[in-house]
Parts: structure tokens; C-alpha cells; sequence
């Protein structure tokens, strides 16, 4: 494309050698609490951006589960077409049910614990204000009722 550089070197070590063999990634143990991403072959290229570009292959990333730091949907654009991972800094993975599985977070609609434990003390102060509402209510009816019967009698 006009406009671009493309560096003559790295084209031909990418031309000769187009996948580096090197594994990368370090596998993390499955925690249900963070979303994860858990790859299931040893040939899935790793890459610096996520982009289907040869030049930004960084290496095989090694099977295991990692930790989801980012998420680019690009599965609509004609040129990609892959959910990417982003698992380290600067190591993106293409997602595919043949190759990964995708663990959501089990906290991803839960509140936060604090979040959670300031919302039943609200609840309990309501609860609190609701009883003590009724039974000033009661006792106003009690009263109404005393007069009522005080005046047919």
C-alpha cells in the first residue's frame, strides 16, 4: 500500500521462517472468579496485535488456561474474523470452539461484595422503617376504632 514501510529484513526472515517456534504464555490455574480463556492445542499462534498478519506472530502460545486482560470482537470485519484475547501484555490469541474454550467470570452479574453488603444494610433499614410504619398505623387504627365505637355507643 502506498505510504507504508515494510521492512525488507523482516520480510524475509518472516518469508523463510513464518511462524516462530518458541512457545509463549504462562499457563494459570482455573479460577472461576476472573474470566479465562483455556487453549486446548500446542499449535495456536500467538500474536502482538490482533490481527491475521504473519508479521506480528510471536510465537506458539502453550496449551493451558490464562487470564483475560482484553477483548477485541473482530468477527465481522471481512480481513479478521476472530473474537481475540489479549491473555498477556501484547499476546493476543484468536478464539474458535475447534481450538479454546472461553471460561466466563461465575461473578459476572454478582455485586461486588461490599456493593452486596451495603445493599442488605439498605434493605434492612427499609424493613426496619416498614415495620415501625405498620405498627404506628395499627395503633392509629386502634385509636380511630376506639373513637368509632366511643361515638355509635
Amino acid at each position: 500500500m502506498p505510504g507504508e514501510y515494510y521492512d525488507p529484513e523482516a520480510y524475509a526472515r518472516n518469508y523463510m521462517d513464518p511462524v516462530s517456534k518458541r512457545p509463549v504464555g504462562i499457563p494459570v490455574s482455573r479460577n472461576n472468579q476472573v474470566h479465562q480463556i483455556e487453549v486446548q492445542i500446542n499449535t495456536l499462534r500467538a500474536r502482538k496485535r490482533p490481527e491475521i498478519n504473519d508479521a506480528v506472530v510471536i510465537g506458539y502460545i502453550r496449551k493451558g488456561i490464562y487470564n483475560v486482560i482484553d477483548i477485541r470482537d473482530m468477527q465481522y470485519e471481512t480481513s479478521n474474523g476472530y473474537l481475540w484475547f489479549e491473555v498477556e501484555p501484547d499476546v493476543w490469541i484468536a478464539f474458535s470452539e475447534s481450538w479454546s474454550v472461553n471460561h466466563e467470570s461465575q461473578l459476572h452479574n454478582q455485586p461486588e461484595t461490599d456493593e452486596r453488603n451495603q445493599l442488605i444494610i439498605e434493605l434492612q433499614a427499609q424493613n426496619a422503617e416498614l415495620i415501625r410504619q405498620s405498627s404506628s398505623q395499627a395503633a392509629a387504627l386502634r385509636a380511630i376504632k376506639g373513637i368509632i365505637s366511643e361515638i355509635v355507643a
